[in-house]
């Protein structure tokens, strides 16, 4: 297990390298060297939406003298993670961010909020996207760039999902309009980008205040920026068996004789806490079945080994878990995500680690066991000590730690967006009401290439196949449900049109005996 060195190393390397870059680049130009990113003083740092604080470890392990001036967060075990294991007052843990006044919070150099990333998921197809009432998107993207409007700090990052890409115009008009003294500058980062094995890609927004910018030019930003992370992509550094405790840990072996000491009806009940649940229980049954008879005529696989301790899962991720097993021809080297169906489960291979969600179920058939809790927040980064000090301080329940996990910035992918927004800065003093020239841009960052190894190359196009064969399966599975949608709509004798604002559902039908009425 290389967990310890591998999280020492990354903030020395990436710091040099960076600076380094940074120092090319101003020679290129023409320009007086700037002091370097560890001579700043001490950031002032405010965070919102701040879960399990990334970006504060972040701050830690790179070494950089800092002082926290507030965090925001709803959810209770994350608050209690913020005081206990990140190590802030109580008096500085702030409630809901869109309930407040912006006006009265300290004033910081540096800003970092995770907005609400749930209306973009992928996974998520039941959004309402901007009118999502339960995560209300529109009013925390507000409150955020008020926040950032009214304290003015140096630099200002957002994170977000990559389901957001989507409305990416929307998000431009947003800050552009509201974020008149920044540059914005949005780059794509996944951990796997850096040498990990988990892969989390994620959206991150740097907000650079003009008056503090290196150049105003945004072009010439971008050009900086693309310098320094284009010396920063690197292969994998430790594969996942290298990223995870041992089997014997205690940590281990108390999931295990927890998954253990839960019988399968048990297990099943809590997957079914409503009616509406129930309901959807047969449609998985039916689509597993079908695939189940689809691959017995085309794959021929040995049986699954058990999951070590007789590790019960969920009936339905068993079930995935089966079929990923059959689907990918008994490969040991799988890590698959059994809480999603057969058709939407991700599966990685080659030491990888798919995305995590809060509750996802990830099975790694060369261990034969599910990824712990604690090794969640290990694999986004967070230090063993912080871990150990949450499980003998907070006692949190393995949902909370799961939760603190699948929604957290992974540490190193924040730490860099941070050193690489620190880096486009001369200083962090904001000139005295500082009033902008030109309109602020809003451009993305985007990552060289770099050249591919011979093994790289036959293992791309080993997964091309494997792609190629899965959506062949796919579409099969598609022109099935379209002769069912069809022979529906032939049966149907009433259509229901999309729901207006008001509430009142319309049909065609009463449309049509209207018309009718009035001629």
């Amino acid at each position: 297990m290389v967990v310890d060195n591998f999280q020492e190393n990354w903030a020395k390397r990436l710091l040099a390298v960076s600076q380094s870059s940074r120092a090319r680049w101003l020679s290129k130009q023409g320009m007086v060297p700037l002091p370097r990113i560890t001579t700043l003083k001490t950031l002032s740092v405010g965070t919102d939406c701040s879960g399990a604080e990334g970006p504060i470890f972040a701050l830690k392990a790179l070494g950089l003298p800092f002082s926290q001036k507030w965090a925001a967060e709803t959810a209770p075990h994350a608050r209690r993670w913020i005081t206990t294991v990140s190590g802030l007052e109580e008096d500085r843990v702030l409630g809901d961010m869109v309930d407040r006044n912006h006006g009265l919070l300290p004033s910081v150099d540096l800003y970092c909020c995770g907005f609400p990333c749930k209306p973009w998921s992928r996974l998520n197809h039941y959004s309402q996207y901007w009118e999502d009432a339960n995560a209300r998107p529109y009013e925390a993207l507000t409150a955020m760039l008020e926040t950032v409007e009214a304290k003015e700090p140096a630099l200002a990052i957002f994170e977000n999902v990559i389901g957001i890409k989507r409305f990416m115009a929307d998000l431009k008009s947003s800050m552009s309009a509201v974020l008149r003294k920044y540059h914005i500058l949005w780059l794509e980062i996944c951990p796997r980008m850096l040498g990990h094995a988990l892969a989390r890609p994620r959206l991150y927004f740097l907000a650079i205040h003009r008056g503090c910018a290196v150049v105003d030019d945004p072009l010439r930003l971008r050009d900086l920026a693309m310098s320094i992370v284009n010396g920063l992509r690197q292969g994998l550094e430790a594969p996942l068996m290298d990223r995870l405790l041992d089997d014997d840990h205690p940590w281990v072996q108390a999931h295990i004789k927890q998954g253990s000491s839960l019988s399968r009806c048990s297990v099943v009940k809590k997957c079914q806490p409503t009616k509406k649940a129930k309901k959807t229980m047969p449609k998985w049954r039916q689509k597993h079945a079908a695939m189940r008879k689809e691959l017995q005529s085309e794959c021929q696989v040995p049986e699954m080994p058990p999951l070590a301790g007789d590790f019960r899962l969920p009936d339905r991720a068993q079930d995935s878990l089966e079929i990923a097993w059959i689907l990918h021809g008994g490969r040991a080297d799988m890590c698959v995500d059994a809480s999603q169906s057969c058709d939407r489960m991700p599966v990685s291979f080659d030491g990888l680690c798919p995305t995590m969600t809060p509750r996802g179920r990830y099975i790694v058939m060369a261990r034969r066991r599910e990824i712990c809790p604690e090794e969640r927040l290990l694999l986004h980064g967070f230090p063993l000590s912080a871990i150990k000090l949450s499980k003998e301080k907070l006692q949190l329940k393995p949902h909370q730690l799961n939760s603190l996990a699948g929604n957290c910035m992974h540490v190193e992918s924040v730490g860099t967006v941070i050193v690489l927004g620190l880096s486009l800065l001369r200083g962090l003093r904001r000139p005295p009401q500082f009033q902008a020239k030109s309109e602020s841009a809003f451009l993305e960052v985007q990552w060289g290439t770099t050249p591919v190894s011979s093994e790289q190359d036959q293992l791309s196009t080993t997964r091309r196949q494997q792609g190629q064969h899965k959506q062949a399966r796919n579409a099969k599975v598609n022109m099935r449900k379209d002769k069912v949608m069809k022979v529906r709509t032939k049966k149907a004798k009433v259509v229901k049109t999309p729901r207006k604002k008001s509430g009142f559902a319309v049909y065609e039908s009463n449309i049509s005996k209207l018309c009718k009425h009035y001629g």
